[in-house]
Parts: structure tokens; C-alpha cells; sequence
């Protein structure tokens, strides 16, 4: 469910318009808004770096999806996911 919430939510976004105002809006806290703009920072350099492989691009956004969902299921406060499943499917 989670990774299907992400996915819709990826592709309406993409990278540079990820909704980072509607997770502060939703409560989402600081530390794990930082957390998930990390991981994409750091998966956007690869993405960048494999702009002209569309495979190779493909397999990091990929990648950086899984970051993100391992992160929030792993790393988030309880709250935090909650409000993360809620917020991200009202998008």
C-alpha cells in the first residue's frame, strides 16, 4: 500500500515539485521531511549523473523510491507514518 501511495505520489510530483509544504502542513515533523529531502538529494546526483541511460535512471528512481519508503517504514516516528499514508493519499 505504501509503495503504491508513492508511486502515484511520484509520478503527479517528480523530483523538484516533491510536496515537501504539504508534509510540514500535515504535521509531518522536521527530522523526517529532512530525512526523506536527503535521500532524494542524494538519488537525484545519480539520476543526474544517468540522465542519458534511461535504464540506468530508471533502476535509481527506482532505487530512490525504496530509500524513501524504507526510510519512513524504518526510520519515521509511529505519527509520522501515519500522517505520511494519510497525507500522501489525499494528494
Amino acid at each position: 500500500m505504501k509503495v503504491f501511495i508513492f508511486l502515484v505520489l511520484f509520478f503527479k510530483c517528480a523530483f523538484a515539485t516533491f510536496p515537501f509544504q504539504k508534509l510540514t502542513e500535515c504535521g509531518v515533523s522536521n527530522e523526517t521531511i529532512s530525512g526523506i529531502h536527503e535521500i532524494i538529494n542524494e538519488h537525484q546526483k545519480l539520476i543526474d549523473l544517468a540522465a542519458n541511460n534511461k535504464r540506468a535512471k530508471n533502476t535509481e528512481v527506482q532505487s530512490m523510491k525504496a530509500a524513501i519508503d524504507q526510510y519512513v517504514e524504518n526510520s519515521a516516528p509511529e505519527e509520522d507514518k501515519s500522517i505520511w499514508l494519510t497525507c500522501m493519499s489525499s494528494n
